[in-house]
């Protein structure tokens, strides 16, 4: 944790030639904001430097952006990176629409606009996604303080692309939302009529071809790059699209090549650092048990009283198909509880996991009663009761105090290096993230669903599932349950994706991969 947090830090940083500040902005309609500030050393008003807003995407927050601000801050720029609306620690504004104040960027770019560090004439947006539709809104309603924008898996409509602006676009070609221009795919994107409209000409779009002038603020391009929606900021081809756009229509930022990137660097930190919590969590736990207080919670593992044989494997199998099969369809139903909100997401997650938990409970008891009962299990083969005094309530609060010690430390951990060195742990879209006291709330009102998930899962792992009739050696058993749990999620890909048209993929297929990954 500590030297993955250390080399992601360096990174951020630029080894001391960047400032990254954490700042709060008070906008319009009640807006609160939170935000990254880069600053370039040496940046000052005397010597001010371009600005560039940076907007996320739907369900992301400003560390999203983070390998972005990377590259652009090192060339110069001061990069002000920011949770929209209603996300990270950003309060939900009473904005009444999105143009009304472009999900908090509005806000943003007049903030970004007013420090006197920043060069008034050369300021530019970036937005991934919902980002793109947001540094849209705000490029309409304030169309005189700003220079250039790029949109990152995202875009313009061929009616509120900037015909007195500079733009550019990247898409991955795997994309998973709907393109622009009513495109099925991103590969479609160039030889769509409404595209053409847009680029001004009446042939395919050429991608990485200049069309326009710098000059005259007509200039636009289509960049694109191989990969699917969310890998776009994480992507060396569309990091590097910004970075080459911005150096080709603003001035001021240093001439570094856009080959030349180090955010790989900060990627691999902090993934290193999210390895680390994950060890710590196992081995600061086992170091507990060793002490008096906590010694008392080892206990022999109950003899097995669980599957074997065929039976084993049939019920390996529904565990490994079951979450996946019911994925898509409970999602959604229970996204729709509260579609276009960002609880939504979160909800449709839980709802599912909840209903896969219910049906987990309804499989363990049929199990039992069909063939666990005949083998003389019971409330301890389960882990459910110890031998002979079934509920020891001493033993029960110490494992809860055992589970907050153990969380709490490694929880606090994060929270000093999110502090100091402005870096959490993640590796892609599997992310650590500190939290304040509305998350904590959050989080509270999920605890019982997610319980009645894992709880039923932990059952059927460690007490009627384990391999080679409970003597496989704890390693393999830890990898053997990876493959029950992941390995249903690969063929639900397999299904899905092939068909880059298809309705289900264009508006889940991003979904789709958190929970293999998580």
């Amino acid at each position: 944790m500590l030297c993955g947090s250390l080399l992601a830090g360096l990174v951020q940083n630029g080894a001391g030639a960047v400032q990254v500040r954490e700042i709060k902005i008070y906008g319009s309609y009640n807006g609160y904001y939170d935000a990254y500030l880069y600053v370039p050393k040496g940046v000052t008003a005397e010597n001010p430097a371009p600005g560039i807003l940076a907007a996320h995407g739907f369900n992301n927050t400003k560390e999203y952006m983070t390998n972005t601000a990377i590259e652009l801050s090192r060339r110069g720029y001061v990069v002000l990176s920011m949770d929209l609306d209603n996300h990270g620690f950003s309060a939900k504004s009473d904005a009444p629409s999105t143009s009304a104040n472009g999900y908090g960027t509005a806000d943003g770019l007049l903030y970004l606009r007013s420090l006197e560090i920043v060069d008034k004439d050369n300021v530019g947006m970036i937005g991934m996604s919902m980002g793109g539709m947001a540094i849209d809104a705000t490029a309409i309603m304030y169309p005189d303080l700003y220079k250039a924008l790029f949109y990152m898996d995202s875009g313009c409509d061929v009616t509120t692309c900037p015909k007195e602006h500079n733009w550019a676009i990247s898409v991955g070609r795997t994309t998973e939302t709907p393109p622009n221009f009513g495109a099925p795919n991103g590969v479609s994107i160039p030889s769509m009529p409404d595209a053409m409209t847009a680029y001004g000409i009446t042939e395919a779009v050429v991608p990485g071809q200049l069309y326009g002038s710098v000059e005259d603020n007509t200039a636009r391009i289509f960049f694109d790059h191989w990969g699917d929606h969310p890998k776009s900021t994480d992507d060396a081809t569309s990091i590097g699209n910004a970075v080459k756009w911005f150096g080709m229509t603003m001035k001021g930022g240093l001439d570094i090549p856009y080959t030349n990137q180090i955010w790989q660097w900060k990627f691999l930190g902090t993934s290193v650092a999210l390895l680390g919590f994950i060890i710590f969590l196992m081995t600061f736990g086992g170091l507990l048990l060793e002490t008096h207080f906590f010694g008392v919670l080892k206990d022999p593992v109950p003899a097995y009283k669980g599957s074997k044989g065929v039976v084993w494997w049939i019920f390996a199998i529904i565990t490994a198909g079951l979450g996946p099969i019911l994925l898509v369809p409970l999602f959604f139903k229970f996204f729709m509880l509260n579609p276009g909100k960002l609880e939504g997401i979160t909800t449709g997650f839980v709802g599912w996991l909840f209903v896969v938990g219910l049906i987990s409970i309804a499989i363990l008891l049929i199990g039992y009663f069909a063939l666990g009962k005949k083998e003389g299990a019971d409330g301890v083969s389960y882990g459910l009761k110890w031998e002979g005094i079934s509920f020891d309530w001493k033993k029960i609060g110490k494992s809860l105090l055992l589970a907050l010690a153990v969380v709490s430390t490694g929880y606090l951990i994060l929270v000093i290096t999110v502090d100091v060195l402005k870096v959490d742990f993640r590796s892609w879209v599997v992310t650590l993230k500190t939290m304040d006291f509305r998350h904590f709330l959050v989080m509270l009102a999920y605890i019982i669903p997610l319980s009645i998930y894992f709880i039923p899962m932990a059952i059927g792992l460690h007490g009627t599932l384990r391999p080679k009739e409970g003597k496989a050696s704890f390693a393999r058993e830890m990898v053997i349950n990876v493959v029950i749990l992941a390995l249903g999620y690969f063929f639900v890909e397999a299904y899905y994706y092939p068909d880059s048209t298809s309705p289900i993929q264009l508006n889940c297929g991003i979904w789709i991969t958190l929970p293999l990954y998580i």
